[in-house]
């Protein structure tokens, strides 16, 4: 028991908090960046870069964090599942953590850990934490910030189009690069705007599957949590 509450203090306190926090925002979009690079139309791109000296500094500043912060994420979210959190299900997130690594441990981040910890921030009367996510609700629930969700939302759905014709078919290469950045522009914007209200801010939704549509429906599925949640909350 006493170890356990050694346990409970490091893995509760302020920094460690912090430092699961910024590997837990890191490792899911470089994961996504990293399967990106894999992808059968980017690779002849990445070989072609892979000569260049500055494209091998960029990939050891993607690597190096992503492997650090995963990581501590990894192993930080299993000794709280193991040993403070006694309402979750061990079993199925043991699971996920052996099937997807850092990614499953940044979903049990958000979903378990980061409200039982700011809770407890709470109960003890410690309100910092709290203001960092009312610093994320003026930001993503401004009106510059509903504007520009609400065009690139509207946007998604044809430029994803778009990409997927330049992927099948052969296009011009100034269209295609065009298109090419209006993506990663959209993308930028809305999916990592609506990850971050569905991770931090939302409160109604089920965040693991709308996660797993995230990844899967990309920039569609980011326009429809945008019409769906984010909208329905903004205009609360």
């Amino acid at each position: 028991m006493e170890s356990n509450k050694y346990i409970q203090k490091f893995l509760c306190e302020r920094r460690t908090f912090c430092l699961f926090q910024l590997s837990a925002i890191y490792v899911i979009p470089l994961t996504f960046f990293v399967f990106f690079m894999q992808m059968e139309w980017v690779v002849p791109y990445v070989s072609e870069l892979e000569r260049s000296f500055l494209f091998q500094i960029l990939m050891a500043i993607v690597w190096i964090p992503l492997v650090i912060g995963g990581m501590a994420i990894v192993f930080g979210m299993l000794l709280y599942l193991f040993y403070i959190d006694h309402h979750s299900w061990k079993i199925p997130w043991l699971a996920l953590f052996l099937c997807t690594g850092w990614v499953g441990a940044s979903v049990y981040f958000w979903s378990v850990y980061r409200g039982q910890v700011l809770l407890l921030e709470e109960a003890k009367g410690d309100y910092s934490l709290l203001k960092r996510v009312e610093l994320i609700h003026k930001l993503l629930y401004s009106r510059y910030a509903y504007f520009l969700m609400q065009i690139t939302s509207i946007l998604s759905i044809p430029i994803t189009a778009a990409f997927v014709y330049t992927i099948i078919y052969s296009t011009p290469y100034l269209i295609e690069i065009i298109i090419n950045i209006s993506f990663v522009f959209c993308g930028v914007i809305l999916w990592f705007g609506m990850v971050a209200h569905l991770l931090i801010l939302s409160k109604g939704s089920w965040k693991f599957g709308w996660l797993l549509l995230f990844f899967a429906g990309g920039l569609v599925t980011a326009a429809a949590y945008f019409q769906t949640a984010y909208k329905k909350d903004f205009l609360k």
